[in-house]
Order: structure tokens, then sequence, then C-alpha cells
């Protein structure tokens, strides 16, 4: 598997991929770019999964004049030439993909997203579609893969949560990207997957930019990973450095077990039981809340 990360906002949009290439037991073989430019129209392909998906995706692409056209026709092809590679058996060891095309749309005017996951035990979307990744929204974001309860926290102590502490109209790929990646590279594959899980995010960080006019890659981030080796992450980071300390609301009692679930990755601070509402302010409080504010 790999880390495809997309932010989409209504100007531009980013695709934050790695680049590691590895055997079923997790050990490097090489590094490449998993993000392809399309030639035909403004936009990129990717993949997760076997390789083959992102090769596939990339000769399909280029057979369409637009990012549109490419998402309203390409499904049957990839189908048909995915179905025909397992057959012939191609794709050993793991035989799922889940392409992603991240292009301008001319028809909106805007960036969008789509991914399209072949039959796959980690994905409830049916298969062989043009899934739309922002459900129709103008701008929004999509990470693979996702991140555990505690590395959700971490990066929330840093300052750096989706949803929460960043949009995507103020996305920085380096402020916000580098540090969801590295949290990502802490993950294991999916045991469904693989028998043996290992680390898969390696290599470098692409960051692919999409606009009206064009597309930029460039590599934002190195980690020191090596051919024949597997990928061990690091684990001094700055999340990793500070003290675990519960939030302000967790009663002093309950402290050193809200600590020991968050070690095990069990629990976020979004996961506690809300705290009772207030009761309701009796006929004296409300008059004489009523005078305060006169």
């Amino acid at each position: 598997m790999s880390a495809l990360n997309i932010v989409v906002s209504t100007q531009r949009a980013w695709l934050l991929s790695d680049s590691s290439i590895y055997d079923a037991e997790g050990v490097l073989t090489r590094f490449d770019r998993k993000a392809i430019p399309i030639e035909s129209w403004n936009g990129v392909v990717s993949s997760r999964g076997h390789i083959w998906g992102i090769v596939a995706a990339f000769v399909v692409a280029e057979r369409f004049p637009s990012f549109d056209a490419f998402i309203a026709q390409s499904a049957p092809l990839i189908e048909r030439e995915h179905r025909a590679a397992v057959q012939r058996g191609e794709l050993h060891g793991q035989t799922i993909i889940s392409i992603r095309a991240l292009g301008w749309s001319e028809q909106v005017d805007r960036p969008r997203s789509y991914t399209l996951t072949s039959p796959s035990p980690l994905s409830e979307d049916p298969s062989y579609v043009w899934i739309d990744d922002l459900d129709g929204d103008v701008s929004g974001y999509v990470f693979g893969p996702g991140l555990s309860l505690a590395d959700d926290w971490r990066l929330h102590r840093e300052g750096l949560e989706p949803g929460k502490d960043w949009q995507p109209e103020i996305f920085d790929p380096v402020r916000h990207g580098i540090p969801l990646m590295e949290a990502q590279r802490r993950q294991l594959t999916a045991p469904r997957v693989f028998p043996r899980p290992f680390h898969c995010v390696g290599g470098e960080i692409w960051c692919s930019t999409v606009t009206r006019e064009g597309v930029e890659q460039e590599v934002i981030h190195e980690w020191p990973d090596e051919v024949g080796l597997p990928i061990e992450p690091e684990a001094d980071t700055k999340a990793a450095r500070l003290p675990i300390v519960a939030p302000s609301f967790v009663k002093r009692k309950d402290e050193a077990l809200w600590i020991e679930q968050y070690r095990r990755g069990e629990i976020g601070p979004d996961l506690l039981p809300p705290r009772p509402a207030a009761a309701p302010l009796n006929r004296q409080q409300r008059r004489a809340l009523a005078r305060a504010g006169r």
C-alpha cells in the first residue's frame, strides 16, 4: 500500500505521495514516483495497492482529451484490463488496486478528485466505479491510510488536526503534509492484505499541485530508507517527544486511565463521554442574570 493524500481547495489541489516500492515481505526494492502527470489533460493519476494500477491508469488516461471525459468513460476499460491481468497471473501476491485521479474539471472550473477500486476487503465502495472523493463538496480532503487515534491526537497537539486546526484553503504541503505523512509512516499494513504487517510509507514525499494553469511536482521531504531493507520509522519526532498530558476536562482521578488508553491508541479527547449539561436556571437566577445585564 502507499500513502496518497489529497487536499482540494477551490483554486488548487494537492496530492502527497510516498515513493517506496517493496516486496510481499516489506523489503524495499526501489523508489519511484507514484503520481504521474497526464499530458492530454490537466491532472495526475496515482494508485495504492499493486503498482500495476498506476501504470494502467496512465496508459488509459492518455487516451482521453480531458479530465472530465476520463472520469466519465474510463472505468470499463480499467476493469477489463485489470481482470485480464489477474487472469493472466501478472499481479503476483496481492491483486488489489485503488486508483486516484486528481484533475482540473472544465465542467465546473475547479479541481476534483475521484477514486476507483477493484474488489477489496478494505473498501465498501462499489468496484470499478469512479467515486467522488469529496462527495460533491467544493473543497475538502481525503487521506490514505487513515491515522490511529494516537497519531490523530499527536497531530492535534501540534496544531495540525485536519478539520479543526487547518482547512483546504490555507493548506501548506510542508507545514501540514509532512507531519501527516510521518504519522502514516508509523502505521502498519492491514493484516487482511499482508499476513505479516510491515511499515510501507517511505522514500520521499512527492507533492503534486494541480491548478487551472497546469501541474507542478516537487520532493518536499526525504527519509533515510535503503533498498534491500525494510522501512523503520524514526521515533524521535516532535510529537513523540511531547509529554502525554490528559486534556483539561479529564478529571484528575481519571487521568491515569486516560493516558494508558491513549498509549494503546484506544482513545482520544473526542471519544470521551460528553460532559453533563448544566442544570437549567431557576426563576430567581434568571432574574439576577437579567439585572446584571442591564
